[in-house]
């Protein structure tokens, strides 16, 4: 059986890691074009940052019962950047 291990707010990558940096005082990621992005990465590596898969948790909440202390990124990725201060 495979769970998976995710909070309860599915969002996209881009959504984490501007949230990162700003939590951090940091410039945001620059972004790229597609185009751009076509001639800087391989085939495998453009595919996975194309994708726009989100994964939710249900069976892990619903079948493992499992309660998360922060069932969102932006409560979550918060909290711990405040606990490495």
């Amino acid at each position: 059986m495979v769970y998976n291990m995710v909070d309860e707010q599915p969002h996209r990558a881009s959504e984490f890691a501007d949230l990162a940096a700003d939590l951090n005082h940091l410039p945001r990621p620059v972004r790229i074009s597609e185009i751009e992005a076509r001639t800087r990465y391989d085939a495998a590596e453009l595919r996975r940052k194309l994708s726009s898969k989100r994964v939710r948790c249900l069976r892990l909440t619903n079948e493992l019962g499992v309660i998360l202390k922060y069932p969102g990124f932006r409560t979550g990725l918060a909290a711990a950047v405040a606990q490495e201060r």
